[in-house]
């Protein structure tokens, strides 16, 4: 991913991306995550069983793999229902001290002959070994969920408070803890948790052009310098930030937020109106023409989505796959 990223080869980018949702092996999300406890909101690490050090790295390996993902446009934060921040719930509730269901996990490293990792093997328990080990991992995580997306990450949080601000190197001592993550997560993440993440919605459909605004009138547009006007705060939801929904505010006009009246589009002030909360709320979903991109659903019209049509911005349902093109954004950093 890194690679590609760097050498601006988008083949790299999307097969990194493919064996992360769909790879043969333990790098994959449904092999690193492979059992989920819906009811509590947790997913059991592939390494838990092993011991505590290798699974909170690979919590930090997997944060950084989505973030750079994510910084090209791309939701790996949020596949299978954001089975990623569960498994971080997970972790960070065990190592805090509390209990976590534990699901037998078989496994098999080398060939039978290969010692100490002979033929088949099974984990019953979560690993004891290094249980509360700190690493820099968890401001990196806490800032896209409960910052970006307005999730609950309750026990993801408690980690993060309890090592804030994130070190590196021999912080952590001599071993891996410093060295495995670089320690710049609360430098990168803690403002998208005070809810300061600044994007712009670039059209999936006609790529040179972005939600722009002029005064009120709101528009899909070329860019242009200086990006003000083309640039949002991406907030918590003002109807509330359940299930990740946002709201989008000016950076050129603080106060002044995107919201539909009678399915137009304006940037148009808070009053503080239950009604304009509504109105200015939104769940982002896996782009409706493009899954690793985003389409936004309004909070009060579920059935409705954010589009563009002859430039203009609307409130419409979709149905066909024009509609869908031009329901789906990628959201730019």
């Amino acid at each position: 991913m890194a690679i590609g990223i760097f050498a601006d080869r988008d083949d790299l980018v999307g097969r990194a991306v493919e064996y992360f949702l769909n790879g043969a092996g333990n790098g994959s999300l449904m092999h690193a995550i492979p059992f989920v406890y819906e009811d509590e909101g947790l997913a059991q690490w592939q390494e838990s069983g092993r011991d505590q050090g290798h699974t909170i790295m690979g919590i930090g390996l997997m944060g950084v793999f989505c973030e750079m993902a994510w910084n090209q446009g791309i939701d790996c934060y949020g596949q299978d229902n954001n089975r990623f921040l569960k498994a971080a719930e997970y972790v960070a509730k065990y190592n805090l001290g509390y209990d976590v269901p534990f699901t037998p996990y078989t496994w098999q490293s080398g060939p039978s002959s290969t010692a100490p990792h002979v033929g088949w093997q099974t984990q019953t328990v979560p690993g004891a070994g290094s249980r509360g080990q700190a690493r820099p991992v968890w401001d990196q995580v806490l800032g896209h969920y409960a910052g970006r997306r307005g999730l609950d990450a309750p026990w993801v949080r408690q980690m993060a408070e309890s090592l804030r601000p994130d070190g590196g190197g021999g912080d952590y001592g001599m071993t891996s803890g410093g060295f495995d993550a670089l320690g710049f997560g609360t430098l990168m993440q803690y403002s998208a948790q005070t809810g300061r993440r600044i994007a712009r919605l670039q059209s999936f459909n006609f790529p040179d052009r972005y939600v722009r605004h002029s005064g009120s009138t709101v528009r899909l547009e070329p860019t242009a310098l200086p990006l003000g006007d083309s640039q949002f705060r991406v907030v918590p939801g003002l109807a509330g930030p359940a299930d990740g929904r946002i709201s989008f505010e000016s950076v050129d006009m603080p106060g002044y937020f995107l919201r539909h009246a009678n399915y137009q589009f304006g940037l148009v002030a808070n009053d503080g109106s239950a009604q304009f909360m509504a109105d200015s709320t939104f769940l982002p979903v896996a782009g409706l023409a493009h899954s690793r991109l985003t389409s936004f659903r309004s909070h009060n019209f579920p059935d409705r989505y954010v589009r563009h049509s002859n430039y203009g911005l609307r409130l419409d349902p979709v149905v066909t796959d024009l509609d869908r093109a031009e329901a789906t954004y990628r959201m730019v950093d």
